[in-house]
């Protein structure tokens, strides 16, 4: 069973802002994008408990033209603070590059 990470070309998480964070996943093909996004995957549930996000939190957002996909959402702690341990939001990929198709 192929992972997110084993069929996209890229999964990075950055700061989209200080109390943001967004994680962009590249596929190589218009056919592993389909696969991807006609699958549960992405759907908002399953992504805000992975994410740690209230319900209606987290924003997913298909890019066609480019097979990517952006997932946007609430940082636990605002970039920066005292409690924060990812400054720049540069861990959040992590949480979801083992998911199964």
């Amino acid at each position: 069973m192929p992972r997110l990470k084993d069929v996209a070309t890229t999964v990075r998480s950055k700061n989209a802002g200080a109390f943001l964070a967004t994680i962009d996943v590249i596929f190589k093909d218009q056919t592993d994008f389909e696969r991807f996004r006609n699958s549960d995957l992405f759907g908002a549930e399953k992504l805000e408990t992975l994410l740690h996000c209230e319900k209606g939190a987290v924003a997913v957002i298909f890019y066609e033209k480019a097979n990517a996909v952006k997932i946007t959402f609430p940082r636990a702690a605002s970039s920066g603070s005292l409690t924060d341990s990812d400054i720049y939001g540069a861990q959040y990929h992590a949480l979801i590059m083992d998911l199964p198709l």
